[in-house]
């Protein structure tokens, strides 16, 4: 079995709240493929780095995790492509790897 994580901003850099219904699509269309979905979106997760040796920047970030069988790289390839689009991403974080369901 296959974990996938998709992280994505709750804001773009200026602290804008993206439209809710970016999220409910994204839920909506991994529940249709893959028959379920967890979000985690209530904690504050927050992810940092360093732009340059002077700055940080900061995310707050909703998680977006899947199960499943199989592994169509192509598939998460287009995703991450889209979703940095449409929030505005130079680089979108989205892993897996394998684990096992007890």
């Amino acid at each position: 079995m296959k974990l996938f994580q998709v992280f994505v901003p709750l804001t773009d850099n200026a602290g804008n709240h993206f439209p809710e219904s970016y999220f409910t699509q994204l839920k909506s269309a991994f529940s249709e493929k893959y028959g379920g979905v967890t979000v985690y979106k209530q904690m504050p997760v927050e992810g940092f780095w360093k732009e340059t040796k002077a700055t940080a920047e900061k995310d707050v970030l909703v998680i977006f995790e899947v199960l499943t069988d199989t592994l169509d790289i192509s598939y998460w390839k287009d995703l991450k492509t889209q979703l940095e689009t449409t929030f505005r991403q130079k680089d979108l974080l989205i892993r897996y790897w394998e684990i096992t369901v007890l």
